[in-house]
């Protein structure tokens, strides 16, 4: 006699087994792919974020954070609203002194948001995120809206540490690279100190004396740096009429890369040489590692 067809409970159990493993695998799969596209938007966050500060490297525009506001961001929100205090980008004149305002104006202050962000009326509530939309905690792991409002789930950086870094702490929001998964490691972009600041020391600018005396001068550097002007004074030699000598900055003279105003200053009156008509001044360009060689005349 012929029995009915049908699945035994062993051959049913095997097949239950088999679905179950190929949805286990399955679901495997589609998570480990949705962190991967979030391991790849953070990558893609970082280099946004380090464009933000310090320009593409290469680049023949100088641009970004510091080349507007001549320091690095002390926190994320900094490159998306600008800082408390901070001046709105726009010409501003270099401050020689106390008295004495140059017309060489500079086109300087926070010009952001420095990276992309979704439409937003109000860049006080908009975070700019990483790939797995961290948010900001306190000591005890609880979320903290205080320290998220300014650092949007990342680290807090460190504008004085020698090597700046802005890290995502991974799929577990934790910091370290312990984790269960390979996803679960922090991902940090580092910018080294001659990628955003350039070493003035020994660099040496010529100065031509076109008139029909000696002079004693020296050279300073106008920097605007968060919203005031920091000076920089070469060494002071004499030129006599019609001849040329360089004059070189001290040495540990760090300056921001960006633009920034040469001067040439009468080392008898401390002034700006011929300073009524501002005829001595120039605009410089630092661009990461490299120092121009410039000349100025005086006549």
């Amino acid at each position: 006699m012929r029995r009915d067809q049908g699945l035994t409970l062993l051959e049913l159990t095997i097949v239950v087994f088999i679905l179950s493993a190929l949805a286990l695998t399955a679901v495997s799969l589609v998570d480990r792919t949705d962190h991967q596209c979030r391991y790849e938007d953070t990558q893609g966050r970082l280099l946004q974020m380090r464009r933000a500060v310090v320009g593409e490297p290469g680049a023949a525009t100088l641009c970004g954070f510091v080349i507007d506001m001549g320091v690095l961001p002390g926190d994320v929100a900094s490159l998306v609203a600008a800082p408390a205090g901070a001046e709105t980008f726009g010409l501003k004149q270099p401050e020689f002194n106390a008295s004495i305002t140059l017309s060489a104006g500079l086109p300087k202050g926070w010009r952001g948001p420095y990276v992309a962000l979704p439409p937003s009326g109000d860049l006080s509530t908009v975070r700019f995120r990483d790939g797995w939309g961290n948010v900001s905690r306190d000591a005890g792991g609880d979320p903290d809206t205080t320290l998220d409002a300014a650092h949007h789930g990342w680290n807090d950086l460190d504008p004085s540490a020698t090597l700046f870094a802005i890290t995502s702490f991974g799929a577990d929001g934790a910091t370290g690279d312990a984790g269960e998964t390979d996803f679960d490691g922090d991902l940090s972009v580092a910018i080294a100190p001659g990628e955003w600041q350039v070493d003035l020391s020994g660099w040496s600018v010529e100065l031509q004396n076109a008139t029909a005396s000696d002079a004693t001068l020296f050279v300073a550097l106008l920097v605007y740096e968060n919203g005031g002007w920091t000076r920089h004074d070469t060494g002071a030699v004499a030129v006599i009429a019609d001849a040329t000598e360089s004059s070189a900055f001290p040495a540990d003279t760090l300056v921001p890369i960006g633009r920034h105003v040469l001067v040439v200053v009468d080392d008898g009156d401390k002034e700006p040489f011929g300073h009524s008509a501002n005829q001595f001044t120039r605009q410089v360009a630092f661009p990461p590692r490299a120092l121009p060689e410039v000349k100025l005349v005086i006549r």
